[in-house]
């Protein structure tokens, strides 16, 4: 007989009661119908569920040789991949990790690499982490809690195994519910800041206030005078995180909730309610984010709205679903919204929508009134544009700079003639030296890295250290990666003022060919004077040492003799040679040893905690005193607030030097930093202090230390609008500032 469907399906669905009803209902007609015929034997029994077989068991049923061989390759599937985790995944993903923790730990004063990298399985860069835990616990528990079987009878309907019980949905989504959200979880760590704060919250430098966090968030948006920008930055990255996280599952539990009301069995009430609960959730969504930005006073007359839509269609949607389990309860056939119900619930929703956009309307007055003074010294000045001032002053330290009008300079000079003013003032510019200093390179292989204006005993030079042309051999393992061209020697020197090339070792007090085995790439304009391209750049490679290939090259006279950055044995050993493109010492065995990292740049950025950076523009120093060379790489704080600041919380902390003879790090805390709690940021960034052995700027480094070049830049960048306090002026926009492209600044 053929089987009777509801109007919501096309065909006969064994799972949807709506169609067992109309079926039952025309069987027993047909049923009366042969009795009163006398047709006994044409009376069918009640419906059962098809007998049709997935596509999937017939596999199994019609293919034994496919279900035997099945067997087989699953557990070799499995077993190949363990393998294959524990004899290459494993061994060549560790080792560099591994190299790194050996070259902080003996050559950084004993940094804890592993701490910083994974911190303390925090960050996603480990799989088994603690923030996708998080985010696994609050899948299982939203999905569990009464336990979801839609997505199993969705799935069910379709193989054929039916509506799963309340206990077996619970045993899914706590087993592989958990993976699931345990992947997704690692969202929540996307941009590394979720992890930080939870680092900083486990180490005590940092405290969450949960319970308050609505009413700090309020207090940040409507009071004027707040500049709890710890708050923000907490707020942002770990509270908005989680809230998105938790609405986004609420959101997909909602829809399941509309599908299975759609597809097995309708239910008007549900499909409603769930929809107004997810117009809610996502204004929601917008309402939490809010206080991360900068909302002037008419946006913040506007955010009532998206209060009222928040708490209104959520409420609303609650308030439709416990009508309609009233109207079910009964009566069975209740699940459809009559024409009387859709114009009542039409009629509460108008009056909600008039609720909603009655602070919006309100915000139409300033809107329009804006170019009124009062009216944009209320709405505009006084909410938004002066508190963007006073944070992203407190932000960038721009209490720091101090503006002069020219003549200052002019006046105060000491110079006695226009002669002795002049020796006084740089003469030979970058593009000069660079082309005077590369005229004195004698081979092939040798280049010139950044020039940089060093200040010595009262006089500018500029620096520029030879360096390899990598690029060249590029392909070929054996000249890149071991110590056949591990280094150069020597640099040169010119006067600022009169052009001459110096003498090193008289002006220096350093040898002529003092090795550098840790330093930088050609420079930019290096290339651009000899029509190169950048290509593989020197020092990116690491060195496998003790391969025999040192020494032999022309007016070269050293070979490393320090220790090595790490050493590694067995298959961790195997694999990283085997990266570097060594198989002829790969297959050795033994324990091998490295330098990494040399590039001082990348020496020094692969220990940083997040929010710290370097300027992009290392510098050489001088100990004359110990005839040694240093690379200076300063190190500052780069911590993006947002909400009211346009500028991330810059602050100098100081210099890392890394010796060019054998990598050997060494911190040197700014003088002139300031730890202060009158700083409103300084719990933010009070733990890089800690974290490094940061020391006293020794006197020989003090006369050379210079300012970071970057960090200068952004904070001129800061300073050239957000300097103006005065309403009128900031309004006419006459006193903002702009950098000329492509300058440099030192």
């Amino acid at each position: 007989m053929t089987k009777k469907s509801c109007e919501k399906h096309e065909k006969f669905n064994y799972y949807c009661e709506d169609c067992q009803e109309v079926n039952r209902k025309y069987e027993v007609q047909q049923q009366v119908k042969n009795l009163e015929r006398g047709n006994f034997d044409k009376i069918e029994g009640s419906g059962k569920p098809p007998t049709k077989k997935s596509s999937v068991s017939s596999l199994f049923q019609n293919n034994p040789r496919f279900k035997k061989y099945f067997k087989i390759i699953l557990p070799t599937v499995v077993i190949i991949l363990v393998v294959l985790s524990i004899f290459w995944f494993w061994p060549a993903w560790f080792g560099s990790i591994k190299l790194n923790a050996q070259l902080y730990e003996n050559k950084a004063g004993g940094l804890n690499y592993y701490d910083f990298y994974f911190l303390n399985f925090w960050s996603i860069n480990f799989f088994f982490n603690k923030t996708a835990l998080i985010g696994a616990f609050i899948g299982c528990f939203i999905m569990s809690v009464p336990p979801n079987q839609n997505l199993l009878t969705i799935i069910g309907t379709r193989l054929r195994f039916g509506k799963p019980s309340r206990g077996k949905s619970l045993i899914f989504w706590c087993t592989g519910g958990f993976i699931l959200f345990y992947l997704i979880g690692m969202i929540l760590d996307s941009n590394g800041q979720f992890s930080w704060i939870m680092y900083l919250y486990e180490k005590g430098v940092i405290t969450l206030s949960p319970f308050t966090l609505f009413t700090d968030a309020f207090n940040v948006l409507l009071n004027p005078n707040n500049t709890n920008i710890e708050f923000i930055f907490i707020y942002s990255r770990l509270y908005l995180p989680i809230i998105y996280f938790i609405l986004a599952i609420l959101i997909f539990r909602m829809v399941l909730n509309i599908v299975s009301n759609f597809y097995l069995k309708r239910n008007d009430y549900n499909i409603l309610s769930n929809a107004l609960m997810i117009i809610g959730s996502f204004c929601g969504i917008i309402f939490f984010t809010l206080p991360s930005l900068a909302l002037n006073g008419i946006e913040l007359l506007q955010m009532w709205s998206l209060i009222l839509a928040f708490i209104g269609f959520i409420g609303l949607g609650i308030s439709v679903y416990i009508y309609g389990r009233i109207k079910l309860k009964r009566n069975s056939k209740n699940y459809v919204i009559l024409k009387p119900q859709r114009i009542k619930m039409g009629i509460i929703a108008g009056v909600l929508i008039f609720l909603i956009t009655i602070p919006a309307l309100t915000s139409i007055g300033p809107a329009v009134t804006i170019s009124n003074t009062s009216v944009y010294s209320q709405y505009e000045w006084t909410q938004k544009i002066s508190r963007e001032i006073s944070w992203t002053h407190a932000c960038a330290g721009l209490d720091m700079i101090e503006e002069r009008s020219i003549e200052n300079f002019t006046l105060s000079s000491e110079s006695l003639n226009d002669t002795q003013m002049i020796s006084r003032i740089r003469q030979f510019d970058q593009d000069y030296a660079v082309q005077s200093l590369a005229a004195k390179i004698g081979t092939t292989f040798e280049g010139l890295a950044d020039s940089d204006i060093v200040y010595l005993d009262g006089t500018e030079y500029w620096v520029a250290p030879k360096t390899v042309r990598m690029s060249q051999f590029s392909g070929d393992p054996v000249r890149t990666n071991t110590e056949l061209y591990d280094h150069i020697e020597g640099f040169l020197a010119m006067d600022t003022f009169t052009g001459v090339l110096v003498n090193i070792s008289s002006t220096f007090n350093i040898s002529e060919d003092y090795p550098i085995f840790f330093g930088e790439s050609e420079s930019k304009k290096f290339l651009e004077q000899q029509n190169s391209n950048a290509g593989l750049g020197a020092y990116d490679e690491s060195i496998l040492l003790d391969t025999g290939w040192r020494g032999g090259i022309p007016n070269n006279n050293y070979v490393y003799v320090g220790e090595p950055d790490g050493v590694l044995k067995g298959l961790e050993a195997f694999w990283y040679t085997v990266n570097l493109g060594l198989w002829g010492y790969a297959l050795e065995g033994g324990e091998y040893s490295y330098l990494i990292n040399r590039n001082v740049k990348n020496r020094v950025r692969n220990i940083l905690l997040p929010q710290l950076s370097i300027d992009y523009d290392p510098y050489l120093v001088f100990d004359s005193y110990n005839n040694t060379i240093y690379y200076a790489v300063s190190i500052f704080t780069s911590i993006n607030i947002g909400s009211y600041s346009r500028s991330p919380i810059l602050r100098f902390l100081g210099i890392c030097l890394v010796e060019v003879k054998n990598g050997e790090m060494l911190f040197y805390k700014n003088p002139s930093l300031i730890e202060s709690t009158t700083d409103p940021t300084y719990s933010l960034w009070k733990h890089y202090m800690d974290a490094y052995d940061w020391q006293d700027i020794p006197s020989w480094l003090k006369p050379q230390l210079r300012y970071p070049e970057n960090l200068f830049e952004l904070q001129l960048k800061a300073n050239y609008i957000y300097h103006e306090q005065d309403l009128k002026t900031w309004r006419r926009g006459d006193d903002f500032h702009e950098r000329p492209e492509n300058g440099d600044l030192f």
